[in-house]
């Protein structure tokens, strides 16, 4: 008898961000999604997820009809305070850089359950890796130590 299988899934909360920079840049972002197999609205209910691999899916299919556009930063720069519910309060409410990081570790499975944001010290320098997966796939900007208290 056969285990069975984790299945992680992914807040649409993450994905809007991304809907909203290619339907900026005229992407159909209802068809993008019926392609793929889910209704023009499944990103609708705040409450809503989604496969982690099929979350990734739409971000790479919404990539492919933004040819020549860093969708990732134009998603960031779209991005709004707030947006990511109960993740976006506690993070923004910290007292210190280092409490929001450390809040951003502890509450960021709300948002994906297939990877764990962690606040590395190396030395001197900080930074927030990301592990999807078990694998190391990004470490952000490091900044100095000190500047995160």
């Amino acid at each position: 008898m056969h285990a069975p299988s984790t299945v992680y899934t992914r807040s649409v909360l993450v994905l809007r961000p991304f809907v909203r920079a290619a339907a900026a840049r005229g992407v159909d972002t209802g068809e993008v999604l019926t392609e793929l197999g889910l209704p023009a609205d499944a990103l609708d209910r705040d409450e809503a997820r989604l496969e982690t691999s099929l979350a990734g899916r739409v971000v790479e299919r919404l990539a492919e009809r933004c040819p020549g556009v860093a969708l990732g930063l134009a998603a960031a720069e779209d991005a709004r305070l707030g947006e990511l519910g109960l993740f976006d309060y506690v993070t923004a409410s910290a007292g210190t850089v280092r409490e929001a990081c450390t809040f951003a570790s502890q509450f960021f499975k709300l948002l994906d359950q297939a990877s764990s944001l962690v606040l590395e010290e190396r030395g001197r320098e900080v930074a927030m890796v990301l592990y999807p997966c078990d694998a190391k796939v990004h470490a952000s900007r490091t900044v100095p130590a000190d500047a995160v208290t």
